[in-house]
């Protein structure tokens, strides 16, 4: 695989987080991990088959061809 620049008329914006940002993202991993890990197996699988779903459903939204 080659990588190709863009063209020069392409930018793009990309955040910087610093270490508050990281213990945010942190705390917020480990509330949502408290709920996650309360659901049985089959709802988990559920939740992510739906996940998968919307990802196909979105493709091209997404990038992909």
């Amino acid at each position: 695989m080659c990588w190709t620049p863009p063209p020069a008329t392409s930018w793009l914006t990309v955040a910087n987080p610093g270490p508050a940002d990281a213990e945010v993202a942190i705390e917020a991993a480990n509330a949502a991990w408290l709920a996650w890990r309360r659901k049985t197996a089959k709802e988990r699988s559920i939740i992510q088959h739906k996940w998968f779903d919307l990802l196909m459903a979105n493709q091209g939204d997404l990038g992909a061809s």
